[in-house]
């Protein structure tokens, strides 16, 4: 599954907030850590200011290398390497990252309220939909800790019924057993997801519900025993109508020890990933950490 994990790291209490995350996966996966700065460049300076801005860089360079190292320290029992790049921030950890499949991009971001939602980080958007690498974005807040670490007790996982929603399934059974977490199935059902070809056609809504909730709870049902069969133990499936994201996100309400685990659902249009609805939904909205996994 995961051979690596890459930490971005700017200098801030925000940003150090996703290393009590790396701390834990590091110790149960038995993976290494890659810490990275990203120092901006002069390239679009003039001479004189692109000579002033070099000689900042340069000094910046020690100064997160100092930092760098300081922050490894943290880390035991785990292999730690940290390196200084330059250039934008999105694009050196997408490339840092793309050398190694297996590697686990994991960032923290900021956490703010406005209109009643969650808001991502640019740099840590651009990075979900730039990147081809695992990405787990953690929540950032008052209350979120830098120190020790931080392993998940649950994992909540939301199936569509689609092979894209399912690949997600083997990396979760491996994070289960890393961490003994135990495993919820989530699935949401409503009739928008129905399209009537006729005016004239009044079906039984009630009895279209009914099938729709059966038709989710014996999906389920079958991936919470395939799920076993890899020898996961706690292992339940959630049904409720409504609202894919609503769901997901209110499941995780008033559990911060919980991870939501999803594909991204994207695909490349003029270069660049696009995110699911639900995916974009759930990332900027929940409170909980996300990890996005594409195939």
């Amino acid at each position: 599954m995961f051979t690596r994990i890459l930490v971005p790291l700017d200098g801030s209490a925000i940003a150090e907030k996703a290393l009590p995350h790396a701390r834990a996966l590091a110790r149960a996966l038995e993976i290494p850590i890659t810490l990275i700065t990203v120092m901006e460049t002069a390239a679009d300076f003039s001479d004189k200011k692109a000579r002033h801005l070099d000689k900042l860089v340069e000094g910046g360079v020690r100064d997160s290398e100092e930092y760098l190292k300081k922050i490894s320290k943290t880390f035991f029992g785990a292999a730690v390497q940290y390196r200084v790049e330059k250039g934008r921030a999105e694009d050196a950890i997408i490339m840092n990252a793309a050398a190694d499949t297996g590697t686990l991009i994991t960032m923290a971001t900021h956490g703010r309220s406005g209109l009643g939602r969650w808001l991502l980080g640019s740099v840590a958007e651009k990075v979900v939909r730039g990147t081809n690498n695992a990405v787990l974005v953690v929540r950032a807040t008052e209350e979120t800790s830098s120190e020790g670490e931080a392993a998940p007790d649950s994992i909540i996982v939301p199936l569509d019924g689609s092979t894209l929603a399912e690949s997600v399934l083997l990396p979760v059974v491996e994070l289960a057993k890393a961490f003994h977490a135990k495993v919820t199935l989530l699935r949401s059902y409503s009739l928008k997801q129905i399209i009537f070809s006729s005016e004239e056609f009044h079906p039984d809504l009630d009895e279209l519900k009914g099938e729709l909730k059966w038709e989710a709870m014996s999906y389920l049902d079958e991936k919470v025993a395939e799920l076993k069969s890899r020898g996961l133990v706690d292992v339940s499936r959630s049904v409720t109508e409504g609202d894919a994201a609503e769901t997901i996100i209110e499941m995780g309400k008033g559990a911060p020890n919980t991870l939501i685990v999803m594909s991204p659902h994207s695909g490349s249009i003029i270069k660049r990933w696009v995110l699911g609805s639900v995916t974009e939904k759930v990332l900027r909205h929940a409170n909980n950490s996300v990890l996005t996994i594409r195939t």
